[in-house]
């Protein structure tokens, strides 16, 4: 008897062996696809199952796998969209600030974040922030499945935008300290959707001594590593003057770089980088939100497609939904290269599911509806004037879907929305707990940035 059956929907497995669209029902045992049946044939068990999920006018396809977020990084939006990235605002605004929150926004923002991510149809996120216990914690009771990273550096954060990266023992410790704890209170929970990752901030925020201790600690614990890499010129111009090497290389050089590593953004990479990731194997986070605005685009078809690096897609921290950064993906390789059609839609699907799996080493598990798999699937609601006339194709679900079109969301087996609302946690709290810390979190900004007064003016929230 299947524990539950997702029935009577459009099929989209996205497995090479079945790519079509089919209509038919999933079953699901213990957490895991058990079988996929058509309309040709009805077994006793869709029946019998424990729980059924009307999937009638929906499409079912394999969960959306972020491969970088910052759950509670949702407290910049607004504030650093317009900005240019690297910008003023990241070191001025975003480093200082972070620092400035307590442990409780980090819980209320990481549920904020959790919720936005799942609505929009991501069931696994790769999350790398301050207080990542809490993080964890979020995606726990919304019900993802997380690979969780602390944020781990030996520098004062907001020193660095005045070039300043003097290491502290007292930083090292208090960082290093909480990624233990990290692991010993959250990886392999809820059997096993919570895990954890080694997280080194960037090269240039982590020396290279806490760099080899984060490698060894990755070994140790027998979990990846999650890196920013090469993802500002300021990080490239400290890197070169205290070691003479590109951050790749330097991370070469030390011995860092393996296939349990994911290097993100990549903005500043050389072709030679490129080369030495695709010998050593690291796999590639891409977040094509972040680009848009900062008027340079990581070489994502020279790793991609050139190389063969492996890659998924992220969001990073602002908006958490992957559907945009297909679409924008598919501009900026067009306008970058001059080339249209580089990336199918159907290559864009891949780098949200599969391909962001085995960033995160799981791509037996994940991306992809067969029997062994995870069950973990969404569901679209196809009844809708911009889906249709709806042919069942990739192009139909990459460049007309919207994070706001998932309808429900299923995590290993178990149903965590339902008619796009969560089933585990009180968003209307959440929304509560969030808004009602808008006027501190003003206070912070404006003593931090008195320039952002302008561009704020009279919150009516605050008042």
């Amino acid at each position: 008897m299947a524990d539950l059956v997702v029935r009577d929907g459009y099929i989209m497995t996205l497995d090479g062996e079945r790519p079509r669209m089919e209509k038919g029902s999933v079953l699901v045992q213990d957490g895991r696809v058990s079988s996929i049946v058509t309309d040709e044939s009805h077994p006793s068990e869709l029946d019998s199952a424990v729980r059924s999920v009307d999937a009638r006018g929906r499409l079912i396809m394999p969960g959306l796998v972020n491969a970088h977020t910052h759950l509670a990084g949702c407290v910049f939006r607004g504030l650093l969209d317009d900005w240019t990235y690297p910008s003023s605002g990241l070191h001025a605004l975003a480093f200082p600030m972070e620092l400035e929150l307590t442990r409780d926004d980090y819980y209320w923002l990481s549920l904020l974040g959790a919720i936005e991510t799942v609505r929009a149809g991501s069931t696994t996120i790769s999350d790398m922030y301050h207080h990542s216990e809490t993080a964890a914690q979020a995606a726990h009771e919304v019900g993802l499945r997380a690979v969780i990273a602390h944020k781990v550096y030996d520098c004062d954060l907001r020193a660095v935008g005045r070039g300043d990266y003097s290491r502290s023992s007292r930083i090292r410790r208090e960082r290093v300290g909480a990624s233990v704890r990290l692991f010993e209170n959250w990886h392999g929970r809820a059997g096993g959707r919570i895990t954890c990752r080694v997280g080194a901030h960037a090269t240039d925020t982590c020396s290279e001594d806490l760099l080899q201790q984060m490698r060894r600690m990755a070994d140790e614990y027998g979990a990846g590593l999650h890196i920013h890499v090469a993802q500002s010129p300021a990080e490239v111009a400290h890197i070169r003057k205290m070691h003479g090497l590109s951050p790749v290389a330097y991370l070469q050089q030390l011995d860092f770089l393996r296939p349990d590593v994911e290097v993100v953004h990549l903005t500043e990479a050389s072709g030679e980088d490129l080369d030495i990731l695709q010998r050593e194997g690291a796999t590639y986070a891409h977040c094509a939100p972040r680009y848009g605005r900062s008027g340079k685009y990581p070489p994502l078809k020279e790793a991609h497609l050139d190389r063969a690096i492996p890659t998924g897609f992220g969001t990073d921290w602002l908006r958490m939904d992957m559907w945009d950064g297909m679409r924008q993906t598919a501009s900026n390789m067009s306008l970058s290269s001059g080339e249209g059609g580089l990336l199918s839609a159907r290559d864009l699907l891949h780098l949200c599911t599969q391909g962001a799996a085995r960033v995160l080493g799981m791509e037996d598990e994940l991306g992809v509806l067969r029997p062994g798999a995870a069950a973990d699937m969404i569901l679209i609601d196809l009844d809708r004037p911009k889906l249709q006339p709806f042919f069942g194709t990739a192009q139909n679900v990459v460049f007309h879907v919207d994070g706001g079109d998932v309808d429900g969301v299923i995590v290993a087996g178990e149903e965590i929305v339902r008619e796009g609302r969560c089933l585990h946690v009180d968003e209307a709290e959440v929304l509560r707990q969030v808004q009602k810390r808008i006027p501190r979190f003003l206070q912070i900004l404006e003593r931090l940035y008195p320039a952002h007064r302008a561009l704020t003016g009279k919150n009516l929230l605050a008042d």
